[in-house]
């Protein structure tokens, strides 16, 4: 079953055709996408727009200063080119009834709302992308009068302010300027993608538009353009044509979106129906492309355009040539885009980093994948139960556990790496508990998960990030204590796996609102020791690995994804008797996630071993770390 938002308008046949539905099981978007908008403005507090906005958090509002040195003063929430000021929001009063009922001044909350309306928050409509970053670039008036003059500028800004996608829902003549800018965004690695326009007319030879046609005759494409069809998936009226021009095709008839909201000057609705035109069908492909983006964002644009174009809806047609007037490539397909792009997902985790740590002392040991390593006091990681790393904007956040000192509740702190506190709360639980930080609930945001380490009936709570929880599972008897991990389902999302001994030694998966998907029986340890998961053989699946108690002999032990044992092995010598720590990480970059391991008796080195059993790194612990009290992190 589909993965579906809780808004009240979440159905319309562009959406259920585009196959949008479907590919929202691969992924919602995310916030790290950033899709400037070059339009008429668009409505930058609508409800279902703003928790997506794209702010400059490098500009210090109303100060009267460029403090980012962008060349633009103030430019919080974007900028209007129109009129040369930092407001890009499409001003309303005065406007009259006529103009009320043509709705233009709402033309770029339109196309906003249909690239990313923000998704699951109980309001009006979902975008394409429930989690997007918008930026607001206005170069019309509010009601769409004026010319494409600062389009170069437009353009330029959108770029050198960090967009991956720019929607121009317009179309224009030629300039020189324009042209160069739309190279610049290539050259960058930014997608422009370009309505067709609504003239009726083939853009081929003399009547061409611009910028969709700036790559007309060139090998290089650097503007991927989109007519529009209707619901019967012909095209429609008004649709430009020119298969030199045209690159694909999307709905652009009776379109449900976001619209200006201003009750104060009479505009109630926030959301309506009943919208034409390709400037409607250029964002349903900025969208999709925004959702492969989140997917993969290393692409440039030719890699972001071959998912949509090698994955369209054709409609079995003799005349090759004809279709490709009308239709480009085909007719966009977003499950099959977001699935192109999930299928070329390496396996092996991105962990480029082994810590570890005295949590005595907080001294630390940061062990690089390249054999570089240094020293630390990360003084936060002293006196804690557990910590994760989980990023944001590019940069490492650590969550930790630990003693809140106030009976019945631990802390749960957010730090950056110099320690910095950025967050933190604190929550109903008893003494040492594990902690992970991930995607449980497939919405693009980050959950922490926490279990007991100790004798509990909880076996794991679900909080957001600012502190809320959003589930607690118990058990109806004790357990001895939980090991904790994440399962990747798909990518950026997860299933919470537990590792426990009640009656018996159990592994089970939990799906982050606490629905139960799988229960193993472990007989091969006594009692449990640590866990750690990961795609140990790049099947696309990722395995278990499992240790024993602290008094059992050390093995590691590999387990498929449905249970069945993969493999056993001592990563010692088979004398040792002792509790192991492990963490996952792609050691050796062949895709294949390997085993980081620390014996926590005796003085063992640290050791890395593929799950065929070949160890492919060994090095002791620093000196000052000591062997008491040292734990292991990948990141």
């Amino acid at each position: 079953m589909a993965l579906e938002p809780n808004d009240p308008f979440v159905y319309q046949w562009a959406y259920k055709d585009i196959g949008l539905y479907e590919a929202w099981d691969y992924t919602v978007g995310s916030d790290e996408v950033i899709v400037a908008i070059i339009d008429n403005g668009f409505d930058s507090f609508h409800p279902d727009l703003r928790d997506n906005l794209w702010i400059n958090n490098d500009e210090i509002k109303n100060n009267g200063l460029d403090d980012d040195d962008n060349g633009y003063i103030d430019d919080v929430y974007g900028w209007n080119f129109a009129d040369d000021n930092n407001d890009p929001r499409p001003k309303v009063d005065n406007l009259d009834e006529s103009e009320i009922s043509k709705q233009i001044f709402s033309h770029g909350t339109m196309v906003a709302g249909l690239i990313g309306a923000r998704g699951d928050n109980k309001k009006d409509g979902v975008g394409i992308n429930w989690r997007v970053k918008l930026m607001n670039i206005k170069v019309l008036g509010n009601l769409g009068s004026g010319s494409l003059d600062t389009m170069d500028e437009a353009i330029r800004y959108a770029v050198d302010n960090g967009a991956d996608i720019i929607n121009i829902s317009m179309v224009g003549y030629y300039t020189e300027e324009m042209k160069d800018a739309v190279d610049y965004a290539y050259e960058k690695n930014v997608l422009v993608v370009a309505a067709a326009g609504n003239n009726s007319y083939s853009l081929n030879g003399d009547n061409s538009l611009y910028p969709i046609c700036f790559d007309s005759g060139s090998d290089i494409q650097t503007v991927f353009g989109v007519s529009a069809t209707n619901e019967k998936h012909h095209l429609t009226s008004f649709s430009n044509t020119g298969s030199d021009c045209i690159d694909i095709t999307a709905p652009g008839a009776n379109i449900s979106t976001t619209v200006r909201f201003s009750p104060t000057n009479g505009l109630k609705d926030r959301y309506m129906g009943g919208w034409n035109g390709t400037s409607f069908a250029a964002p349903i492909i900025s969208g999709v492309a925004a959702l492969v983006k989140s997917l993969q964002p290393s692409w440039n644009p030719i890699e972001i355009m071959e998912a949509l174009i090698s994955t369209v809806h054709r409609t079995p047609n003799d005349d090759v040539e004809g279709y490709a007037q009308l239709f480009g490539a085909g007719f966009v397909q977003a499950n099959e885009a977001v699935k192109y792009a999930a299928g070329f997902l390496n396996g092996g985790s991105k962990f480029n980093h082994i810590l570890s740590f005295n949590t005595d002392t907080g001294s630390s040991w940061d062990q690089k994948i390249d054999n570089r390593g240094f020293s630390d006091d990360k003084l936060f990681l002293k006196d804690i139960y557990d910590v994760a790393v989980y990023k944001k904007s590019g940069a490492d956040l650590f969550v930790v556990a630990r003693d809140s000192f106030v009976e019945g509740q631990i802390e749960i702190l957010t730090k950056n790496k110099l320690g910095d506190q950025i967050g933190g709360f604190r929550v109903s639980a008893e003494g040492g508990q594990s902690i992970v930080v991930g995607d449980v609930y497939g919405d693009s945001n980050k959950e922490i998960i926490i279990a007991p380490k100790n004798k509990s009936k909880n076996l794991f709570q679900v909080y957001n990030l600012e502190g809320k929880l959003l589930k607690k599972v118990d058990l109806e008897k004790n357990h001895k204590g939980v090991s904790l991990d994440l399962y990747k389902r798909s990518a950026g999302k997860y299933d919470v796996v537990v590792y426990y001994k009640s009656n018996s030694l159990k592994l089970e998966k939990y799906r982050g609102n606490g629905s139960l998907l799988k229960s193993v029986e472990i007989k091969y340890f006594n009692d449990r020791g640590d866990i750690t998961v990961g795609d140990v053989d790049n099947d696309g699946d990722d395995e278990f690995v499992l240790t024993g108690g602290e008094k059992e002999s050390a093995f590691l032990l590999f387990l498929e994804s449905n249970g069945k044992l993969k493999r056993k092995f001592s990563p010692y010598n088979l004398n040792y008797i002792g509790a192991l720590d492990i963490d996952i990480i792609d050691y050796d970059g062949d895709n294949k996630d390997d085993v980081a391991v620390y014996a926590k008796k005796g003085d063992q080195p640290m050791r890395v071993w593929t799950y065929r059993a070949k160890k492919i790194a060994e090095w002791e612990p620093f000196e000052g770390l000591g062997h008491v009290n040292l734990e292991l992190l990948t990141y």
